[in-house]
């Protein structure tokens, strides 16, 4: 029977230009495992006596270098199997939103990053979840008529 694990966070970062709501696509480096050169949003594992929200923001911070202005809890949990472990694991899901003059500093996981469109980014990044996941923090937050719905604040 397959072990349950709740060890990974997924995070999702936008900015917003003149109304245009950005998300910010990254290429995994090819000397990455597992998923070497696909596109995809932050993730990360939370480490020992570390929150899940603890640990987006340290991976936002060592992924791309930026602190974000707000942050939301994206309503939903990712999930996947994983073959080799037997095991299932779900993923809190956090969005952010970044000063738009911020400057990306990538770490040695990603080569290179896009800001892109709903539509565009989710034909790059090919992990379902994360697609979902971005049209979910758009509709469901980004687009709502009131921005404080699911966030977090004091970050």
């Amino acid at each position: 029977m397959p072990k349950i694990i709740s060890n990974t966070i997924q995070l999702h970062v936008v900015k917003i230009i003149d109304d245009e709501i950005l998300h910010l696509a990254l290429k995994r480096s090819m000397k990455k495992k597992p998923y070497p050169g696909i596109w995809q949003v932050i993730t990360g594992t939370i480490e020992e006596n570390e929150t899940a929200l603890q640990t987006a923001l340290r991976e936002i911070n060592e992924e791309i270098g930026i602190k974000p202005i707000r942050m939301w809890t994206i309503p939903g949990l990712a999930s996947y199997f994983n073959t080799k472990q037997d095991t299932l694991g779900f993923s809190p899901v956090f969005g952010a939103l970044v000063d738009n003059n911020s400057e990306v500093k990538l770490s040695e996981e990603h080569d290179t990053f896009e800001w892109l469109p709903l539509d565009q980014a989710n034909k790059l990044i090919i992990m379902p979840s994360q697609q979902q996941f971005a049209k979910v923090f758009e509709d469901t937050i980004l687009k709502s008529a009131d921005l404080s719905l699911f966030e977090i604040t004091g970050i």
